[in-house]
């Protein structure tokens, strides 16, 4: 038993100490495309490779199964409960548990990179004990500095002709919009792939607490939408609608609606301008 259990301890160590290094490395290359990070990666890893194993070898089964005729209906019911218990615990993630990495600090990252790679020169490198320290000393640095973003700061981000100004002022993040979400043909994959990475990268922030909406569109709806799916959005801000709109206009603005209240953004809205 004793023995078993030193085996167990054994293999959580080692996979520790592959998670951290692996995690280690990517940092930069995280940070260059704007990607955030999950405090949650090493124990979603930790359940996941089982859980992919296990799903791969039912899935196996039903496939050899079906080829030679042999009823495999119980391997069906049990790969079918096994999707939606893996369904279930991903409908428990939480957008609070990602966090990025304010990029001018790569320089320092990097430092703390190399050095992980340097230690795997050490003549106790091979120790699993000595590497997973060391590793998770360096994580917690890594974690640390990550924590350092600017309390104030103010950019535009290039929209097509238009550009949108974001301003960090003491820690509060708002943005505002001019019109240059409406005139996105796509402005979905605009809002996920080109402006929220470059939020993360120069203020480090996974979260918005403001965004002024001045000349709402359908299309900035469904830009909304998308933002509000992927980051911690507090308040949009947007003017009354006092002329007549269409109809994709209204169920866009609806679809707002319902993915704000799902999400607990609260809509405020300002006094009346004209509908682009």
């Amino acid at each position: 038993m004793r023995r078993y259990l030193q085996n167990i301890s054994q293999s959580f160590v080692n996979f520790l100490t592959v998670q951290l290094f692996i995690s280690l490395a990517t940092v930069p290359i995280l940070m260059m495309w704007g990607i955030p990070l999950s405090i949650m990666t090493p124990a979603g890893n930790l359940v996941f490779n089982p859980f992919l194993s296990v799903f791969l070898l039912c899935s196996s089964l039903i496939f050899f199964t079906e080829l030679l005729c042999i009823p495999n209906q119980w391997l069906i019911w049990a790969l079918e409960k096994l999707t939606t218990f893996w369904s279930y615990c991903l409908s428990l993630s939480c957008k609070s548990w990602l966090f990025g990495f304010y990029q001018p600090l790569i320089g320092i990252i990097l430092c703390v990179v190399i050095g992980a790679v340097l230690l795997t020169h050490h003549h106790k490198w091979g120790q699993a004990l000595y590497n997973a320290c060391v590793l998770l000393t360096l994580s917690v640095l890594l974690l640390c500095i990550g924590f350092f973003r600017p309390l104030n700061t103010k950019f535009t981000v290039s929209c097509g002709r238009k550009k949108m100004s974001v301003e960090v002022k003491n820690g509060h993040v708002t943005v505002n919009d001019n019109g240059a979400l409406a005139c996105k043909r796509n402005p979905e994959d605009w809002m996920l792939y080109t402006f929220v990475p470059e939020i993360i990268k120069r203020t480090g922030r996974t979260t918005i607490d403001t965004i002024i909406v001045k000349t709402p569109h359908q299309n900035t709806f469904e830009a909304l939408i998308a933002l509000n799916q992927r980051v911690q959005l507090g308040t949009i801000t947007m003017p009354y609608f006092d002329t007549p709109a269409s109809k994709i206009f209204w169920r866009k603005f609806f679809a707002l609606r319902t993915s704000a209240a799902h999400e607990k953004t609260i809509i405020k809205r300002s006094p009346t301008i004209q509908i682009s």
